[in-house]
């Protein structure tokens, strides 16, 4: 996220970041910590956009309502919760790994609703070099047919009720890198809404 935070901020927004403990600590826990420290460096009635990338924005919901949000930007969230994670969850190593955080990914329980407005990107890339675990996704057939960016499926990123919602051939780990992400997040921070898309040209 050094590289969105750095597009941002030559955007001429202030940003923030923190890095957390996805790996050892609850989620609650980990939104605990993530306010304690907004409140710290920013003030509780700060007004803040988040922009987040798969795990991030399930802990921004985590956050709830404590904070003074204008909305948020998720690239390739599992609001659905993750079907990799439902897969895997069964094995020691993914709890090793991911930790209880990840746990929690698998959607088992429901997770709090996000700020609003909320708009969503997710990726349909799918297999990819860059991305090292969707080969195992892929080789296990953890998303059947569905489309996915080679962790989450796109159905997976959506939210009950209207959020906007865009698609992009990228990958779940270099989504944020995409040009059409980079458009869409622009307009985003801006007008706090996602562009019209873009219609195909007509056929004469």
């Amino acid at each position: 996220m050094a590289r969105v935070r750095y597009w941002v901020s030559r955007q001429g927004f202030e940003t923030w970041t923190m890095t957390y403990q996805s790996r050892s600590q609850p989620m609650e826990a980990l939104a605990d910590r993530v306010y304690d420290r907004i409140v710290t460096d920013l003030g509780v009635d700060t007004p803040l956009l988040a922009v987040t990338h798969s795990m991030g924005g399930i802990l921004v919901r985590y956050l709830g309502d404590r904070l003074n949000w204008q909305g948020a930007f998720m690239m390739a969230p599992p609001n659905q919760g993750s079907e990799a994670a439902r897969t895997l969850d069964p094995f020691k190593p993914f709890h090793a790994f991911y930790g209880p955080a990840g746990e929690a990914m698998t959607g088992v329980r429901p997770f709090p609703p996000p700020p609003e407005p909320t708009v969503i990107v997710a990726g349909s890339l799918g297999l990819s070099v860059g991305n090292p675990l969707s080969v195992l996704t892929s080789a296990v057939g953890v998303h059947g047919e569905a489309p996915h960016d080679g962790l989450v499926a796109v159905h997976e990123t959506r939210l009950d009720g209207e959020h906007p919602h865009r698609v992009v051939a990228a990958s779940h780990t270099w989504i944020m890198d995409h040009p059409e992400t980079r458009r869409l997040l622009a307009h985003f921070l801006e007008h706090r809404e996602l562009p019209e898309p873009v219609s195909p040209p007509a056929r004469a």
